[in-house]
């Protein structure tokens, strides 16, 4: 052991033996725990946020001004995971000026057209892009078969997902497509959005 080593290990010790020390021993280093400074409360943030500032946290949307039926007058989105081993863990949230559905579908037999969504980082100083979600389409033909993961109805001026992330969260298979769907009885302003970080399980 070097004498840096040992003047090293000597004070992490030190910084150890008072318990009220704002530092934990992290595998023969100490790091400081952030606390705030009127209640002396632990800071933490959420793994979704962590996500956010490691520019790991992606985003996309699409919205109508005159949302109708099912039939032929839908916003979609529609996306088919990479086969890779990060996995896309997503949430979704709509918002309807009227009544209006949600579905996800996985693995649908339609949906394969539209034009492409532009996919945003969430942290906007990041130039890390997605790589289990690559490219999402919009205003495709109505996806229908496949599994449906998720229906949900929502009444006039109502939100849906995204508030409760360990409900709301989904983490999607590899290489398989998805279609998030949003459709109305009557014509409505409607938004749907869909925002996801990737990760990859710890083996």
């Amino acid at each position: 052991m070097t004498e840096w080593t040992k003047r090293t290990y000597k004070q992490n010790q030190e910084d150890l033996k008072t318990a009220t020390s704002p530092y934990v021993d992290d595998g023969g280093k100490v790091n400081k725990i952030p606390l705030d400074k009127s209640t002396g409360a632990l800071i933490t943030i959420t793994y979704a946020h962590h996500e956010i500032h490691d520019g790991d946290m992606y985003h996309c949307f699409d919205s109508s001004d005159n949302l109708g039926a099912e039939t032929g007058d839908l916003i979609q989105l529609v996306f088919t995971t990479a086969d890779i081993a990060k996995r896309a863990h997503i949430i979704f949230e709509t918002y309807g000026s009227g009544e209006h559905y949600v579905t996800l579908r996985e693995a649908p037999a339609a949906g394969t057209g539209g034009a492409a969504v532009t996919i945003y980082n969430r942290n906007r100083g990041s130039s890390n892009t997605p790589s289990a979600i690559t490219a999402v389409t919009k205003d495709d033909s109505n996806a229908t078969g496949g599994a449906l993961l998720f229906e949900h109805y929502i009444g006039a001026g109502k939100t849906s997902g995204g508030s409760v992330r360990g409900v709301e969260e989904w983490i999607l298979a590899p290489n398989t497509k998805y279609a998030l769907r949003c459709y109305a009885t009557a014509d409505i302003n409607a938004y749907i959005e869909m925002s996801w970080y990737e990760h990859a399980f710890r083996k």
